[in-house]
Order: C-alpha cells, then sequence, then structure tokens
C-alpha cells in the first residue's frame, strides 16, 4: 500500500500549518483531486494552528474560491468558516444555493451557523429563503 500521494499532500498542508508553504501553487496545482481533499481535510482539522492570513495568501495562490470541484470547494469553504476567513461566509451561502446534495449542505449549514452570529444569521435568513 503506497501513501507517498497522500504524504505529499500532507506534509504540504504541514507547510501552512507553520507558516513556510511560499511559492507552493506548482506543487498544488499538481495534485489530483483527491490529494487536494487530504491536504484541505489535515488544515480543516487544525484551523487553530494556522497563522494569521494563512487563508488569504492560500486562496491567492491556489485560487481556491473559484474551483467548480464540489469535494474542494466543500473543504475550502468548512476550513474558511473554521478559522474565521470572513469571505467564506458568503461562499458558504453561494455554495449552498447551488449544491443541493445533503453530503455537502448539511454540514456548510452546521458551520456556518457555528460562525459566529453573523454566519448564524446568514445560516438561517438562507434556510428560509429557500425552504421547500
Amino acid at each position: 500500500f503506497d501513501t507517498s500521494m497522500a504524504d505529499d499532500a500532507k506534509a504540504l498542508a504541514t507547510l501552512w500549518e507553520t507558516g513556510t508553504a511560499d511559492d507552493s501553487a506548482s506543487k498544488f496545482a499538481a495534485f489530483n483531486t483527491d490529494q487536494k481533499v487530504v491536504m484541505l481535510d489535515q488544515l480543516v482539522n487544525n484551523a487553530s494552528k494556522l497563522p494569521a492570513g494563512s487563508l488569504e495568501k492560500m486562496n491567492s495562490q491556489y485560487s481556491l474560491a473559484e474551483t467548480r470541484n464540489c469535494e474542494v470547494r466543500f473543504r475550502w469553504i468548512s476550513l474558511g468558516l473554521k478559522a474565521g476567513y470572513a469571505p467564506a461566509l458568503e461562499m458558504a451561502v453561494d455554495f449552498l444555493n447551488s449544491q443541493g446534495r445533503m453530503k455537502f449542505v448539511r454540514p456548510i449549514y452546521k458551520s456556518l451557523a457555528a460562525a459566529g452570529p453573523e454566519g448564524k444569521a446568514k445560516a438561517i435568513a438562507n434556510f428560509e429563503a429557500h425552504r421547500a
């Protein structure tokens, strides 16, 4: 069983946690979706370890806010909400309104509601506006 691809993704996540992931855009671009998911999952689980400004820098290098891949986008938004990244609030609402799979919707609503008073208000307002 070869874990080298997952190990590469975890190593990049660790660089972000330590604030030493400068110029890693080409490495991230070479990752397949599964590697991106592994990297972002590790960061979600360790969001409190991320230095201030990391998510802004990560987005500028990797353009994660523009990704159309639902698996990657879900994790990017989850990370943003957990880390207190303000743009993640609107990204979460946009994602909720474009995605119907409960696999993604339920956790994003929960994370949005847990993201402080503004997040909770957005979650309730969006749910009420799109209630079936």
